[in-house]
């Protein structure tokens, strides 16, 4: 007996595909699929018609996002309408990502395909389940299977269809397959709820800064006069350069708030000296992350006088001085913890506040759309876009009291906690389904009425 029959174990076979159960099959899509039929030439724009079209792009591994939607502009084809379970394999797109498998569940009530989308029909007699051939088509064997035939350049890439129909599967009996899609649909449903949950908590996030950080709306205990003979009357409001604000409120510009009014940018240092010495934030750091992660850090060998002059603190905000993209530029993270000596590097530079302003409430501001409409019409864009530490300092800011800063970003913190818990509830679900997904796709573990069927067929 070989080493490698050893290593099946009983109930199951050794397969091209690897092992699988012995009422498995190994089958090429060719057998599987009854018709394929790519979508129509339309012509589009992202002004909303009576006919959303779904593109490459609205392809995502194993579902659809709608995060971007464009229209057809004209007259449809009816055959090229999408209906509830339609599998859409991605034709073209780059190389990366050419190859994409979803499912359509209805996500619109109407909806068209392009002619870079593939619709895959099953015959019947051999799956019983679109669901689980989208899962199967998912799985990391199958994806990489996809890759090895793909055909052109990093930027544009095709799977031809013939390629396509030799490719092999792993398919289970139909009634596994139901019972496996039917599994996987459980934990998607529960995704998408918690996905639906997070948008939700965080709409209110955003509609709770627009309100709290403009003082459109007041907290209760900082609405009303507390001494004196107007104790208990509502504040009102004045006339400021930024319209009406709270009469107790003021305006400065950034630079009179700061530390010696100035926004001191970080340090440059040679690609060869990375890699060990003083921890460093690095541009990339901003873009990630909205509260620095002292655990994660690059490191780069600095002098002691480097180490004085470009010191970060808590309490701290970097911010990014230029971007690709605008949503990048004028993104700030907040240090709220450290563990050593930590320095800032030359694309980014340090905002360090007065005693009497709270920087997390500060860091709650510069994600305002009042700042970040600053920042889009501040910015120089010519290929990369850049703020100048000169443009910044000038920014007109809406400031409250120490106390009323203090109380807002406790409870904007507090919604952060909250859409954090959700976010890793998310990341745990999803690692659930992969976890299934690896099992219940190879047959690793079988479900529970396939065992008694099993059972019942041996007591016959």
């Amino acid at each position: 007996m070989s080493t490698l029959e050893q290593t099946v174990s009983k109930g199951y076979k050794q397969t091209e595909l690897g092992v699988i159960p012995n009422d498995w099959e190994v089958s090429s899509l060719y057998m599987l699929i009854s018709s394929t039929q790519l979508g129509g030439n339309y012509k589009n724009l992202e002004t909303e018609s009576n006919y959303p079209l779904i593109k490459m792009g609205n392809l995502d591994r194993g579902k659809i996002k709608l995060n971007k939607l464009e229209y057809v502009i004209g007259s449809v084809s009816p055959k090229d309408k999408l209906k509830f379970d339609d599998v859409l394999f991605n034709t073209r797109n780059t190389l990366k990502l050419v190859g994409k498998v979803a499912i359509w569940k209805n996500e619109l009530p109407e909806a068209y395909f392009n002619s870079n989308i593939m619709r895959l029909s099953f015959k019947a007699n051999l799956v019983s389940s679109n669901a689980y051939m989208n899962a199967a088509m998912n799985t990391e064997q199958f994806v990489t299977n996809l890759a090895g035939i793909a055909i052109g350049t990093t930027s544009v890439a095709a799977i031809y269809t013939r390629d396509l129909l030799q490719l092999k599967i792993k398919v289970p009996p139909k009634k596994e397959q139901t019972a496996i899609a039917n599994a996987l649909s459980d934990v998607d449903a529960l995704l998408t709820e918690l996905e639906k949950l997070i948008a939700k908590k965080q709409a209110i996030k955003t509609a709770t800064m627009q309100q709290l950080l403009t003082g459109k709306t007041r907290l209760p205990q900082f609405a009303t006069y507390t001494e004196g003979a107007v104790e208990g009357k509502r504040k009102s409001t004045k006339s400021s350069e930024l319209g009406e604000i709270p009469e107790d409120w003021d305006v400065r510009n950034l630079g009179y708030l700061l530390e010696e009014n100035r926004i001191p940018s970080g340090l440059y240092k040679d690609k060869n000296l990375y890699g060990t010495g003083t921890a460093i934030i690095k541009l990339g750091d901003v873009f990630k992350n909205d509260s620095f992660n002292p655990d994660i850090v690059q490191r780069v060998k600095t002098t002691n006088i480097e180490n004085k002059a470009y010191s970060a603190k808590i309490g701290d905000l970097i911010i990014a001085l230029a971007s690709v993209k605008l949503e990048g530029v004028g993104k700030v993270m907040i240090i709220k913890e450290l563990s050593e000596p930590t320095v800032y590097d030359h694309n980014v530079a340090l905002i360090r506040f007065k005693k009497n302003c709270n920087s997390n409430f500060m860091s709650f501001l510069f994600k305002s759309n009042y700042i970040r409409s600053l920042v889009a019409s501040r910015a120089t864009q010519v290929g990369t876009t850049f703020l100048k530490t000169s443009t910044i300092l000038e920014f007109p800011i809406l400031l409250p009291s120490p106390e009323e800063q203090t109380a807002i970003a406790t409870i904007l913190s507090d919604m952060d906690s909250e859409i954090q818990t959700l976010e890793q509830c998310l990341a745990k679900t999803r690692q659930i389904k992969q976890g299934m997904m690896q099992q219940l796709l190879t047959g690793r573990t079988r479900l529970p009425f396939k065992r008694l069927e099993t059972e019942q067929d041996g007591g016959s």
